[in-house]
């Protein structure tokens, strides 16, 4: 993304994680915030041409949500809670890939 979005006057660019948070609780599985929509994979698609006027995500098949959780033998049908820390596209665009979790937003 642009670098100004962080340091006002300064040009050029910023490459940022987009982290997810699994947390294991004795209540049931907990993720903290869900990462990019996976139409950001696409690039003919609405919001990826939206998104992308203004930044640049770097997110290929393979690094959504459910690929990353099966990776780590998690089944995300079995998370229970699904926490929003915010609505901005890149905590909460992974949200649809949960289907089963209650949604918790501040």
């Amino acid at each position: 993304m642009p670098l100004r979005a962080f340091l006002d006057g300064q040009d050029g660019e910023i490459r940022l994680p987009v982290p997810c948070y699994l947390i294991k609780h004795p209540k049931g599985m907990v993720l903290f915030d869900s990462g990019l929509n996976t139409d950001l994979q696409q690039p003919e698609s609405e919001r990826n041409q939206l998104i992308t006027r203004r930044f640049r995500p770097e997110f290929i098949a393979g690094e959504e949500l459910t690929a990353r959780l099966s990776r780590c033998e998690v089944d995300v049908a079995k998370v229970r809670y699904l926490i929003n820390s915010h609505l901005h596209f890149d905590h909460s665009g992974g949200n649809r890939q949960v289907t089963n979790a209650r949604l918790v937003v501040q």
